[in-house]
């Protein structure tokens, strides 16, 4: 007899087991009751855009440049190859977005 009570309690426990990861799982995966709207860009339909006028310092590659003032920008999307140095290797046609960017902004 105690033989049955042991498997029956196994059963039992596993049922119980399966029950509680049941139950985890459905609680991880609970979608959220609100959807949050997270904006693309800080710069909404109704932002007013301020405008500015600044001399480039430096060029760095096909994407950053800095300002006279100290004040390093990076333009909002585009991805250009970087160039490298003497000690890394730069990315194919680093150097001539490095180029076209130094010849917009002169």
């Amino acid at each position: 007899m105690p033989k049955s009570v042991s498997s029956l309690n196994k059963k039992i426990l596993l049922i119980v087991f399966i029950i509680l990861l049941i139950i985890l799982i459905g609680a991880t995966l609970r979608l959220p009751t609100e959807q949050t709207h997270i904006p693309l860009s800080p710069i909404s339909p109704t932002s007013t855009i301020i405008r500015e006028k600044a001399k480039v310092a430096f060029v760095y590659d096909g994407d950053t440049i800095e300002l006279t003032d100290g004040r390093k920008v990076r333009y909002i999307g585009i991805d250009a190859p970087e160039r490298g140095s003497n000690k890394v290797k730069g990315d194919c046609f680093g150097q001539e977005a490095f180029e076209i960017n130094k010849s917009l902004v002169a």
